[in-house]
């Protein structure tokens, strides 16, 4: 038996089992983290995206037009907005054990499901545009939060594929050119996530498409898909489901911008049956996105998501991208202003044929979505048994914090179970971790419906 069960120990064991399981996480950006400078102590701390500048030229004869030399500066932000906590419980006999039992049975099942719950926290914040909501959990200040921060939602550019129908090579192709359509750069950072249906679904339907035969032979034996189109491919059990709402269309009457950038766009509008759900898309017929770079038009139509919730007769949504028909950041190719907008897949009320919801993949490249996870204050030594920061060393990733401390007190609760909530005392640790989720480039995120 070993007794070296340290703060140090449990700290290189719960990294190893972290990026063991972690899967969605690996591919998105986390650059942010080297923004965050300190350890904070509240919730609601804020952090700046800077939108690329998008600038107009003309093809002229030398002369200058200064209206087009103007650059603005525009920002969206990326809030920490709240913590996931694991309570755990071992006793000093636990610690007595050897660090692969140890860790066998505390440290792997709650790295487990923290990392699968962050997973889905950002699937979910990108599929149904979870709203921030500060959150005290843990203990910390909500005081001095950033009002402009909280509650902004994130949002995916664009949703193909039909519910309840397999995805097939075609719809990953799409996907890939509905992306390089929006100007993602297509430099080694394009990721997919499947859901394990379809994973399921295009690993024979793909095997032989675009791969050596040793790539092949890992499909067949293994269902592992690997680099395929110029994507890199995982499976995971996290992605979110989306259930449409009840509303099939919209009319717009005003909305449209023709001029400036914003992160939403506020439609006017008139609305045909009930309830819509937030992350619905809606599609606009003859309207076709526009390159951002050469301001060509596409064959993709034009798609918004609703970013909230709202009820049946509605007069007004909020829709990411905003709908911008003219100047340097251009995105549709004419005003929605007077266009109907139909909801993409079933709505809830029934359309023969369609399915009403289902598990969304996700292909993206890695700096659409920004995650930031920065370190937690620790207590002070002489107050805690153990504290322990623990962070991949490239500062690329989720930052844990662990405690142990021995509650003398026992608060009345639960007769004989010792610590917090019960009537003895015991040792009480807790596994905490900050953070917050952003869409930094929606339209490089394209949601798979199968």
């Amino acid at each position: 038996m070993s007794n070296l069960v340290t703060s140090a120990v449990i700290r290189q064991e719960t990294l190893m089992q972290a990026e063991n399981n972690l899967v969605v996480s690996k591919y998105v950006d986390f650059s942010y983290n080297e923004e965050v400078d300190k350890p904070i102590d509240k919730i609601g701390n804020s952090i700046t995206i800077r939108v690329p500048v998008m600038v107009t030229g003309t093809d002229n004869n030398m002369a200058w037009v200064a209206a087009n030399s103007v650059i603005t500066e525009n920002t969206k932000k990326l809030v920490v907005d709240r913590t996931y906590t694991i309570p755990l419980s071992f006793s000093e006999g636990d610690t007595m054990l050897k660090i692969e039992r140890f860790s066998e049975r505390y440290i792997k099942p709650a790295v487990t499901k923290t990392a699968a719950v962050l997973d889905a926290r950002i699937c979910d914040a990108v599929t149904n545009c979870t709203i921030a909501v500060a959150s005290a959990t843990s203990g910390l200040s909500t005081s001095g939060l950033d009002a402009n921060a909280v509650g902004t939602a994130s949002t995916a550019g664009y949703a193909i594929g039909v519910y309840g129908t397999a995805i097939t090579p075609d719809t990953v192709l799409q996907a890939r050119q509905i992306l390089l359509d929006q100007g993602c750069p297509d430099d080694g950072e394009l990721y997919g996530i499947l859901s394990t249906n379809a994973n399921r679904q295009l690993v024979g339907a793909q095997a032989t498409l675009f791969n050596p035969l040793t790539e092949i032979g890992k499909e067949y034996r293994k269902g592992y898909i690997g680099s395929y189109a110029g994507i890199e491919w995982s499976t995971s059990q996290s992605l979110a489901n989306h259930l449409n709402g009840q509303q099939p269309t919209l009319v717009v009457s005003a909305g449209n911008l023709t001029t400036g950038w914003a992160e939403y766009g506020t439609l006017t509008v008139t609305s045909t049956a009930g309830a819509i759900s937030a992350g619905d898309v809606f599609q606009a017929s003859g309207i076709f996105i526009v390159n951002p770079l050469t301001k060509n038009v596409t064959a993709t139509p034009a798609q918004f998501v609703v970013t909230a919730a709202y009820a049946a007769a509605v007069t007004s949504v909020t829709v990411s991208p905003a709908p911008i028909s003219a100047g340097p950041y251009q995105n549709i190719s004419a005003t929605v202003n007077g266009a109907t907008l139909s909801l993409t897949g079933g709505a809830t009320v029934g359309v023969a044929g369609e399915g009403l919801s289902g598990v969304e993949s996700l292909v993206f490249h890695r700096k659409a979505i920004a995650v930031v996870s920065p370190e937690l204050t620790l207590p002070k030594k002489s107050s805690v048994e153990m504290a322990e920061i623990m962070r991949p060393e490239d500062n690329d990733g989720f930052c844990l914090r662990f405690l142990r401390v021995y509650d003398a007190l026992g608060v009345s609760g639960v007769n004989g179970a010792g610590g917090v909530g019960s009537s003895g005392p015991a040792n009480v640790s807790r596994l905490d971790v900050p953070y917050g989720i952003k869409t930094a480039q929606p339209s490089w995120i394209v949601r798979i419906r199968n």
